[in-house]
């Protein structure tokens, strides 16, 4: 698709519009998740204690800043990939991933959570 800026309001129209597209069919599966924030809260947890002890059961990993589910859970419906859009200032558009947790997962981890303690 192309479009054609002939202003600023513009470009803000047509930025505007290609973030909403992308962050509808980006999060098209995860209306339903949670952050592990949401999880960690009723257990009294910080989300990094959270994520800590999830890496030492093996259930995900950290590599490059973010986690990731591992190869024994991936695909069985625990967790789904977010993005965030966001402009930089010289105006290219860049997106950040996060890790969130279906209800499957939230179960998951409320059963590891139970039996650890």
């Amino acid at each position: 698709m192309r479009i054609t800026i002939t202003c600023e309001e513009d470009r803000i129209s047509a930025s505007e519009e290609v973030v909403a597209r992308k962050l509808a069919y980006e999060n098209r599966f995860d209306d339903n998740c949670v952050t592990i924030s949401q999880i960690a809260k009723p257990y009294h947890m910080e989300p990094a204690d959270l994520n800590s002890f999830l890496c030492d059961k093996k259930v995900q990993r950290k590599a490059d800043g973010r986690y990731y589910l591992q190869p024994k859970y991936c695909g069985k419906g625990y967790a789904a990939d977010r993005r965030r859009y966001y402009f930089t200032k010289d105006g290219r558009l860049k997106y950040t991933t996060n890790l969130v947790w279906t209800e499957k997962g939230r179960e998951l981890i409320e059963r590891m959570l139970k039996n650890n303690f």
